[in-house]
């Protein structure tokens, strides 16, 4: 009876803290006991915490007794209605408040309409725009497109990449490949992109390879351009390019040089 009265009183405390703050935190399992000691609920079993219409599911939680923070373990499922995504992981901590953000980390697998991320750890924070952090080999999925780096980040209508292995863009049959990347979103669509550090562009072609190299490049979704600058290469079938800078127009292949071009052919032996 003492140990009921004690979880009935956390979970008083747990509710009423958080719907001070904004919506109701609603934390059932199996079982719940209170540490005193630790001003925790301990959860076990078919552990779920509901918040509006979104429900965060795990086998194992706890969940300080203010309100503020809540730890789900084991094989956690998150439906997150109220920001149209669903997640996966190992763990998951949910930060109340007005700051309030998620932490999830071990195998993470974030949906958000077509939009899917793969990751070791994220911390997405509850905004009205998109704002989070990924690391730890991160995989970004998007209409067709495709990202592979060590962390990636969005604040709103930006994004960054880095560490960035290679972005493809299997619409277009492209590869891309620079240390440092950076793009800006319009709603949900990727704009433009900004590749640094050196870059190396693949494009095929009804099985030709287009290659392009250079220090910087930008690519427009909207016009399906890529510009390379900074001693700007271009390479396909022996025939190469130079100039301060190419523009490539995806669609065709077609390749303008600007600045003090440099055009090589091969020469066959006789």
């Amino acid at each position: 009876m003492r140990r009921m009265l004690w979880t009935l009183g956390a979970l008083l405390a747990l509710v009423m803290t958080t719907e001070a703050r904004a919506s109701a935190v609603r934390l059932d399992a199996d079982t719940l006991n209170y540490d005193p000691s630790m001003q925790k609920v301990l959860a076990q079993g078919h552990v779920t915490l509901s918040r509006g219409t979104s429900r965060m599911v795990a086998k194992m939680g706890e969940a300080r007794t203010d309100g503020s923070v809540f730890v789900l373990r084991g094989a956690v499922s998150a439906d997150l209605r109220e920001e149209g995504m669903a997640l996966g992981s190992e763990e998951l901590m949910y930060f109340s408040g007005n700051n309030g953000r998620i932490v999830a980390s071990g195998d993470v697998s974030l949906r958000r309409g077509k939009d899917v991320l793969h990751c070791d750890v994220v911390v997405w924070r509850f905004s009205p725009t998109p704002s989070y952090n990924a690391r730890g080999h991160v995989h970004l999925e998007w209409e067709g497109k495709h990202l592979w780096a060590g962390a990636v980040s969005r604040d709103g209508d930006l994004f960054r990449a880095t560490g960035l292995e290679r972005f493809e863009d299997k619409t277009q049959g492209m590869t891309l490949l620079a240390p440092e990347f950076e793009g800006r979103f319009e709603g949900d669509d990727v704009v433009e992109v900004v590749a640094s550090g050196g870059v190396r562009m693949e494009l095929r072609r009804t099985n030709k390879l287009v290659v392009v190299t250079g220090a910087k490049g930008i690519y427009s979704t909207k016009r399906g351009t890529l510009v390379v600058s900074g001693g700007a290469a271009a390479k396909q079938e022996g025939r190469s390019v130079r100039a301060e800078s190419l523009v490539l127009r995806l669609d065709t292949g077609r390749i303008e040089a600007l600045g003090k071009p440099q055009v090589v052919f091969p020469i066959s032996t006789p």
